[in-house]
């Protein structure tokens, strides 16, 4: 099935119902305005991606997604610290 983009508030919670009703959810749903609102005040444009570390702090910030998301130098990073965690402290 096939659906347009909704063009007012009132066809979008239509369409959000049917989606709603369809998919048999139980929980409550939100319905952004016409506008995006919400979605514009919590989006997280361009995407990252991050590894934080044991110590709470980033440890690794990707570059700006998605053009700049790199897997292999965020697996390098991941195991630099898997290998600096079960390497033990030195006094």
């Amino acid at each position: 099935m096939q659906i347009e983009q909704p063009k007012t508030f009132l066809a979008r919670k239509d369409v959000a119902t049917a989606c709603s009703v369809g998919l048999k959810l139980s929980i409550p749903l939100l319905v952004d305005d016409i506008d995006n609102t919400v979605m514009r005040a919590f989006d997280g444009f361009p995407d990252r991606l991050y590894i934080i570390g044991p110590d709470a702090r980033i440890a690794f910030q990707g570059g700006r997604g998605p053009r700049g998301f790199s897997v292999d130098e965020m697996e390098t990073a991941l195991k630099k610290l898997l290998v600096a965690k079960s390497t033990p402290a030195k006094d």
